[in-house]
């Protein structure tokens, strides 16, 4: 009878940890990697084209463009634990934050 029981529950245990592919679990991690692989294309676009607003003396576009990319890159280095460019594009914000600051008192 024991052993019967063991069997039941070790039968019990396998199927509640089964995972299809169609979980909820599964779509979440393949999103996750393909939103951190995409993460990094998405802010360097957005950088470079702030620094192309910059060259064509767009003033206050280019800081929109230029530091979101800024925010995206810096949060792309807090998911994959990055801390060089957590500080690189970390350092940035403030500055940004400055420049809109600037922006609004003028």
């Amino acid at each position: 009878m024991n052993k019967l029981f063991q069997s039941k529950n070790h039968r019990i245990h396998l199927i509640l940890n089964f995972k299809l592919p169609l979980t909820k679990q599964y779509y979440n991690g393949k999103i996750m990697n393909l939103l951190k692989k995409n993460l990094k294309w998405i802010a360097t676009f957005l950088v470079l084209v702030g620094i192309l607003l910059t060259n064509l003396n767009l003033y206050p576009v280019n800081l929109l463009f230029h530091g979101f990319g800024v925010i995206l890159w810096t949060y792309f280095g807090y998911l994959s634990n990055d801390k060089p460019i957590m500080i690189n594009f970390g350092l940035q914000i403030p500055l940004f934050a400055l420049c809109f600051y600037n922006l609004q008192i003028s």
